[in-house]
């Protein structure tokens, strides 16, 4: 038979009802707190992943970003050799060119063109110009023509006053 029944009025009965409510309420305050707990834990693990994956992301973008670069690089590698090809190629054609001509003009007067009987005054002038082009790139002029280019500047340079 339970105590209780045996002895209804027993003073132990109430101090045990306050031991069991005391006893109660510090698990109750005990498993409120766990769960507390449990709850900052997962909210601490759920930041820590969030962030995780932001900074995993971050480097997925920055690969993406460098490799990016890396094939704008080497496409502007490629048209800069192209273009360098195109150029040397313009070059040349114009070194033969002018190796032609200049080839035409100091032929020997023995072969009997008229070519080869041009003065030795105008076959100077010739192998000047072209040595001017060559070094310089611009041809040299002719006196008449120097001195008509000049005074274009100084009336160009009097309107525009």
């Amino acid at each position: 038979m339970p105590p209780d029944l045996l002895y209804p009025l027993s003073p132990y009965r109430s101090i045990n009802r306050e031991c069991m409510k005391a006893n109660f309420s510090v698990v109750t305050a005990q498993q409120d707190l766990i769960e507390k707990e449990r709850e900052k834990e997962e909210l601490r693990h759920q930041q820590i992943q969030r962030h995780a994956e932001a900074v995993r992301q971050q480097v997925r973008e920055r690969e993406v970003q460098a490799v990016s670069q890396r094939r704008e690089l080497f496409r502007e590698g490629e048209r800069l050799e192209e273009a360098a090809r195109s150029h040397r190629a313009r070059l040349d054609e114009i070194k033969e060119k002018k190796l032609r001509e200049l080839r035409y003009v100091l032929r020997p007067q023995s072969s009997g063109s008229s070519p080869g009987k041009l003065s030795r005054r105008f076959r100077t002038r010739a192998l000047t110009s072209y040595v001017d082009e060559t070094l310089f790139g611009t041809p040299k002029q002719p006196k008449s023509q120097r001195q008509s280019a000049s005074s274009l500047k100084t009336s160009s340079e009097t309107s525009g006053k």
